[in-house]
């Protein structure tokens, strides 16, 4: 089943869009296929992005990050980047979340690099971000560093389990 990803600004701005294909449900998760060959619509940068890897792609409705881990051709893991966002919604249909700027790429070695630190000091002033909301923004990317620290889900080695599962077969 195909899934539609709509990520939004905090102003209420559509960000982007893309095709996703539904792995698993869970009440609090949905676990995605960025398939090869699928574009994104970026709308605030006004062009379309396609992607030749595939992805799989965590989005909870009970945290503040979303988890997409681009998968090489040989089905190791290249990356993690995780989005810092309010909870997602989960539709029947489609996932949408507000992307609060900052974001941690991981890579294999499973270090880190936070970023877009420079976009979330503008947008919290251009948008006027509650004090609640960069406070849980920050306190989520302690919270995507602890989970990947200490191994926990889907840090964990889920991830092999799922290209070995649903892509590489």
């Amino acid at each position: 089943m195909m899934i539609t990803i709509r990520a939004y600004k905090y102003n209420g701005n559509i960000h982007y869009e893309s095709p996703m294909k539904l792995l698993e449900k869970r009440s609090n998760l949905y676990i995605l296929n960025g398939l090869p060959g699928r574009t994104l619509k970026h709308h605030t940068r006004g062009k379309d992005f396609v992607f030749e890897r595939h992805s799989i792609e965590f989005y909870f409705n009970d945290r503040w990050y979303t988890a997409a881990c681009v998968i090489n051709v040989d089905g190791s893991i290249d990356y993690y980047y995780c989005n810092i966002s309010m909870p997602c919604k989960l539709g029947i249909k489609d996932v949408s979340f507000v992307d609060i700027d900052l974001d941690v790429i991981v890579q294999s070695d499973m270090s880190y690099k936070i970023v877009d630190r420079d976009e979330f000091n503008i947008h919290k002033e251009e948008m006027s971000y509650p004090d609640y909301i960069v406070k849980k923004a920050e306190k989520a990317v302690e919270t995507v560093i602890l989970h990947l620290e200490e191994r926990e889900f889907p840090f964990d080695g889920y991830i092999e389990k799922i290209v070995a599962k649903y892509v590489y077969l």
